[in-house]
Parts: structure tokens; sequence; C-alpha cells
């Protein structure tokens, strides 16, 4: 039903309330003094929407991964899902928040006093701790796959390999883009001092002591100052664990586009190579057939009077022979001279295995070197500098 959400209900103390409780959206509203818009960041379309955290005035809306929830300081609602896969994952986030709520939850101020954690930071802590350790175990798998694959495909390039490995960098870069919503997520909530402020839902008043040393008004003091840093370090600690799970996949897409670009290297050497291959084969194919034209010019039957010397027959072979060996190696010779790659510009007059200070004569002058070409001759730099662009 569209104008119905459901969801599970823990109250104050971490007892499940209600299991899958049907709400009307417009009673849920009313009662959490929310906006229709902010529906929308809890919706349960399949359609994946894009994360967040949204602080009002007196309630967390949360939507990381499969966790959608709603955080007040005396309850949590955690939003049911229509996706099999998350929901195997929602049951077990249930057993971990419920723990999690139930727990007293002792924070340590640095002034020595005890104070228990408020709850909702002990609600959004459990969504932080399940979202990260979701992501830990998902770029895990990933890359225990794709490393594998890269190995392989260092030893040799295999289609199949490649295939996988297209497989696996779709993943990945799509694993990337989730993490970095989530990571960005955070960013903006630690750069935004009225939501970290907007945070602390539970008052004074309510937090119970664990330990006292201090009189309740000097207890509030204390609590508005450590609050707020309180808050800080706890988005800051997870911003950094994701941050850190980020630069993992964003070494293995390096990774991938490194592998990619050497197999594209190699096979490009190789039809290369088979290219070569065919223009050797057509050098060799057009030597002989110039042998055959000498050849068939023989084989007309018209009177030459080479055929009553006695030496005509050797001489005919042995001269079209030496021809067809002259253009066969003429040829060649210029191939492997067109196959030469040159990274410095050469003189008009020069060819790619010229030297590159040629003292041919030309006009009757004879070229020298000139200053410019001294340099790049006696400083290797300029060389060295295009390998490693290269």
């Amino acid at each position: 039903n569209a104008s119905v959400i459901s969801g599970t209900v823990f109250d104050k103390y971490g007892n499940i309330t209600a299991v899958s409780a049907a709400i009307s959206k417009t009673k849920f509203l009313a009662d959490h003094s929310l906006h229709p818009r902010d529906l929308r960041k809890i919706d349960l379309s399949p359609v994946s929407i894009v994360p967040s955290i949204l602080v009002r005035e007196n309630c967390i809306l949360v939507n990381l991964l499969h966790i959608k929830a709603i955080i007040k300081n005396d309850m949590v609602m955690v939003f049911d899902t229509i996706n099999t896969a998350d929901a195997s994952k929602l049951s077990l986030f249930m057993y971990d928040l419920e723990a999690r709520l139930k727990a007293p939850g002792i924070s340590h101020y640095g002034n020595g006093e005890n104070w228990i954690q408020p709850y909702e930071m002990k609600a959004l802590e459990a969504i932080l701790i399940n979202v990260t350790s979701t992501l830990e175990t998902e770029i895990q798998t990933q890359l225990s796959i794709l490393n594998h694959i890269l190995r392989d495909l260092e030893d040799r390039v295999d289609r199949l390999k490649l295939r996988e490995l297209l497989t696996g960098s779709k993943g990945v870069l799509a694993f990337n883009q989730k993490a970095v919503l989530i990571r960005d997520v955070m960013d903006e909530i630690l750069e935004s001092d009225e939501d970290l402020e907007g945070m602390r839902l539970t008052k004074m008043p309510e937090i119970k002591k664990a330990f006292s040393k201090t009189t309740l008004e000097k207890a509030k003091e204390e609590y508005d100052e450590e609050h707020f840093s309180e808050v800080e370090m706890l988005l800051d600690s997870y911003y950094k664990q994701t941050d850190e799970i980020v630069q993992q996949c964003e070494n293995v897409i390096s990774n991938i586009k490194s592998t990619e670009e050497i197999v594209n290297i190699i096979l490009d050497a190789n039809r290369n190579a088979l290219m070569l291959l065919e223009l050797k084969i057509n050098v060799w194919t057009l030597g002989f057939t110039v042998g055959a034209f000498f050849a068939a010019l023989y084989g007309m039957n018209l009177e030459n009077y080479i055929e009553e010397t006695d030496f005509g027959f050797g001489l005919v072979v042995g001269g079209v022979a030496l021809f067809s060996a002259v253009v066969t190696l003429s040829n060649l010779r210029k191939l492997r001279t067109t196959t030469k790659v040159s990274m410095f510009k050469l003189e008009p007059t020069q060819t790619l295995n010229a030297p590159l200070f040629s003292r041919a004569p030309i006009n009757g002058k004879v070229m020298t070197p000139t200053k410019n070409h001294m340099a790049e001759k006696q400083v290797p730099s300029r060389r060295d500098m295009t390998w490693k662009w290269l």
C-alpha cells in the first residue's frame, strides 16, 4: 500500500515493541513533525536513492545502504525493505541494534566524569557500525576476486579472464560510487555545526549520571560542551573508515586501468607483428612474381636466339633469380626502415635509419652538427625524459 509504511519499533529500553507495524504516512508525519518531502529519503521503492542523514527538530532520518530508520531520543523505527537480499542483512542488524540499545554505553569525558551515552547516539553508532562492516565485507570480496584475475593476466592474456575483469571492474566502480556517496554524507554532517548540534535529541535532565561528582547545573554545562565533540568524534571515526574503503577501491580501479592499458599494448604489438608478417609474405610473393613474369615471357615460344647458345639457359635463370632477389631484399630493407620509430625530429633529407648528424655533401657543402644538435647529443636528459613520459 503506497499510503502506509511499516517497520520494527524499539522503545527507550531497547525492547522491540512492534514488528512490521503498519502506520499511515499521514499519521507518521504528524507524530514526528515531518514534511512529506522527508518521506522520499526513506521511501521503500526498489529504486536506489542517494544515502542521507537528515537532522530534524526532534528526530534523525537515516538512509544508508539497506538501513532506513528514524531515530528519536526514546525510540527507533527501522523500516522494512522489499528487497530480499537486504532483508537478510536487516534481520541481522535488528539483533545487533537491540543489544546495543540495551547496553549501558558509558562515555568517559576528559575531566574524569562518566556519563551514559545518549540513546540516539547508541542507535546512530549501531547503524554506522553495520554500514561500515557491510562495506568492508563487500570490498574484501571484490578485492580477492579482482586481484586473482589481475595475477592471472600477468602470466597470460586470456579472453575469459578479460571478460571477468570487465565484469569485476563494473562491480567495483558501482561499489566505489556507493562508498563515496556515504563518505560525502558524513563529510557534510561534519562540516555543518548546526547539524552536529541538532543531533543532541536527549536533553540533560533526561541523562542519568553513572557517577555523580558535580552539581546538576555544572553537569548541564559540561554536557553541552562535551556533546558536540562527542558527536563529531563519532562521525569522524566512521568517516575515516569509509574513506579508507574508498581509497582501496580507487587503488584497485587504478590497477585495473593500468592492466587494461598494458593488455592493449600487448594486443597492439601482436596485431602489428601479424601485419608485419603479412607484409613480408607480400614482399616475398612479389619477388617470386617478378621471376614468374620473365618465365611467362620465355614461355611464349618466340624466337629470341638465346636458346641457341650454350650458356643461355643458365644466364636467363641466373639473371631472373638475381633480379628477383634484388627486388625482394630492397623491399625488405624499406620495410625494416619503415618499421623503425624515432622519438626525435629528423632533417627532411635524413631517413629513419640514417645517423642523426649526416655529413653527406649538399650543394657542395658538408653538413655539420649545429650547436643545438650538439647540445642534444651531449645532454641525454631529453631522451630520458621522453622515456619516462612514455
